[in-house]
């Protein structure tokens, strides 16, 4: 039996951010691990992406990678390799990290960020991005502002316009998955995401794929709250 797109490339997961908009709650705790019902919210990207036919997972680690490492420790082997890939005590930014990664990641993989989730279909990302020849794709979402300051303007299946930190002018917002070539991330101008992001979409080489499921966020107060109601729906146990 031939191994689905997503099984064949490795999703990448930033899990190395401060945390620091959520204050009290993630001074010892890294946002990966946040209590969500009976689990973290690591448990639940983790769960979904085994639910998209992901056998390959890296966690890029930073900040409080210490309890990270022993939460994936307490998860039993099964059909997902889980591997780390630490930046150590300095933080390196998201495409520094992933570059630091590209071993274990290969040539082509998902990238997700470490507070995101959202339930789409991978398979379609992958799918896209192969068809659009671009170096890398941006799965996006219609906000029209109303989670987080959009960011993105789409047009004929690429970004044509990225914009860190958002614009109110814009309705389309960065939905936390990507999928990215090795050689786009080897070229990138700086050392985080972002900054690639929006030189890929200025040369017109970011394709996107736009998704009606929204996504949910665990890197504020508000959006960790909000996570919390829609997973009590969710049942995922610790260790999934």
């Amino acid at each position: 039996m031939s191994l689905s797109a997503p099984a064949r490339i490795p999703l990448a997961i930033l899990a190395g951010g401060y945390g620091k908009r959520l204050g009290a709650l993630t001074r010892r705790l890294p946002k990966s691990l946040l209590p969500v019902q009976n689990a973290c919210f690591l448990d639940y990207q983790l769960a979904w992406a085994r639910r998209q036919g992901v056998r390959r997972v890296v966690i890029c680690l930073g900040h409080l990678a210490a309890p990270i490492r022993r939460h994936l420790r307490g998860i039993p082997a099964g059909e997902m390799c889980l591997r780390i890939s630490d930046e150590g005590h300095r933080p390196l930014g998201t495409a520094a990290a992933l570059r630091r990664a590209l071993p274990q990641l290969g040539e082509r993989f998902f990238v997700l960020y470490g507070d995101s989730y959202l339930p789409v279909e991978y398979a379609a990302a992958e799918r896209a991005q192969r068809a659009s020849r671009c170096p890398a794709l941006m799965v996006v979402y219609r906000n029209d502002g109303r989670y987080e300051r959009s960011n993105v303007e789409p047009r004929h299946g690429r970004v044509c316009r990225y914009v860190p930190g958002g614009s109110r002018q814009m309705r389309w917002l960065d939905a936390g998955l990507s999928v990215l070539s090795a050689g786009a991330l080897k070229a990138a101008p700086a050392d985080d995401l972002p900054a690639l992001f929006a030189v890929l979409a200025a040369e017109g080489r970011l394709a996107c794929h736009r998704v009606r499921r929204r996504f949910y966020e665990v890197g504020s107060p508000a959006g960790f709250s909000e996570f919390c109601r829609r997973a009590a729906r969710l049942r995922v146990q610790a260790g999934w």
